[in-house]
């Protein structure tokens, strides 16, 4: 007969220096699930084990609904991070992918997506992330067209923007945290600089 997996609280679980998990006072690695609980006992986190290490770990709503999913190697976040969310246009349980995170070494690494609150699966914007830094970023309108594309990360990087119609609106670029290039109209450019104030970005020479 199959033993069961065993269910533990995870205040009932300590890391020692060997960084493996272990129930307290036992001499073997921990291999099951651990527990957290809300203050009103409904689940908050489930961890499964494995000889002292947790793989997949899952989140939940004080009232029981799936938040986020998550697999871990070696106590870090590791291939696919998963958030939900719910559809907010119904009364319902019905859960919606709010987005998708690739992670590898606890640093994001991969394409990640994000999707628009309707709950209709459209997305919203598209990343690709090399050891925790970002190579890119896609922005798109709710039908589909192309809002933005920025090329690094700051304090180097590179920004388009397009309008509804996939009309190019303007073009500006960031090196060492300062702007030294801009293309579009003055309204742009103010909207620009409105935003540069909230940011803490030099302008300089545009």
């Amino acid at each position: 007969m199959t033993k069961k997996p065993e269910t533990v609280k995870q205040e009932d679980l300590i890391k020692r220096k060997d960084s493996l998990y272990y129930v307290k006072d036992a001499q073997v690695p921990f291999t099951g699930t651990s527990e957290e609980l809300f203050e009103n006992g409904q689940l908050r986190r489930r961890r499964n084990y494995k000889n002292g290490e947790y793989g997949l770990m899952e989140g939940f709503y004080d009232d029981g609904r799936l938040k986020e999913r998550a697999i871990f190697k070696d106590g870090y976040a590791h291939a696919i991070l998963e958030l939900y969310d719910f559809d907010r246009r119904k009364k319902s349980n019905s859960k919606r992918l709010e987005s998708i995170w690739n992670f590898k070494n606890g640093e994001r690494h991969g394409p990640s997506e994000g999707f628009y609150p309707e709950g209709d699966q459209i997305i919203f914007s598209r990343s690709t992330y090399q050891d925790g830094k970002r190579i890119e970023e896609r922005i798109f309108h709710r039908n589909g067209l192309l809002q933005s594309k920025t090329i690094g990360e700051h304090p180097n990087y590179t920004k388009e923007s397009y309008d509804g119609n996939g009309k190019f609106t303007s073009k500006f670029m960031v090196k060492d945290g300062k702007y030294f290039y801009f293309k579009g109209t003055w309204k742009d450019k103010f909207r620009l600089w409105l935003w540069s104030l909230k940011h803490v970005i030099v302008m300089t020479n545009l």
